[in-house]
């Protein structure tokens, strides 16, 4: 039983080592999104707060032009959405990590103590065995002892 629960624990230490990798992989595209949401996010108000400025100096811009500026607009919109959406997924993904990391390290605890249960009742067998021993070799003593002093005493 030992053996086998000591495998166990092996197999949850490389579970716990691949969950820390895809964690570490995750994380790390996690704030390449973040960045770039917030590049995105940046730019777009930047361009809004320039277009304002624009057309307060212009005093008006073609409806070609603005239709334009809509699409573009509209496109940086649809990548924010997008990159929004890739951010809550990888949120989510971290999640669900994190979630399967504690479960690894409860159920290494667990085997950890059900290692412990056994190994303390292994060394009460040994105890009882050896207490066993120790008595039939007191008894055994102790009948020698008493036949040699009727020995003795009969001599």
């Amino acid at each position: 039983m030992k053996h086998a629960l000591n495998l166990l624990m092996e197999q949850l230490d490389r579970q716990q080592d691949d969950l820390g990798r895809r964690m570490s992989n995750v994380q790390t595209r996690l704030q390449k999104s973040l960045q770039t949401r917030d590049s995105l996010d940046g730019y777009l108000m930047d361009y809004r707060l320039q277009q304002i400025q624009q057309g307060a100096q212009a005093g008006g811009q073609t409806g070609a032009q603005l239709r334009s500026q809509g699409r573009f607009l509209t496109r940086i919109e649809g990548v924010l959405q997008q990159q929004a959406a890739d951010v809550a997924k990888l949120q989510s993904e971290m999640e669900r990590i994190s979630q399967d990391l504690l479960e690894v390290r409860v159920q290494r605890l667990r085997y950890e103590a059900l290692l412990t249960r056994v190994a303390t009742r292994e060394e009460q067998v040994r105890n009882q065995r050896d207490q066993k021993v120790t008595d039939e070799l007191s008894g055994r003593r102790a009948a020698a002892k008493a036949i040699a002093a009727r020995r003795r005493i009969g001599s």
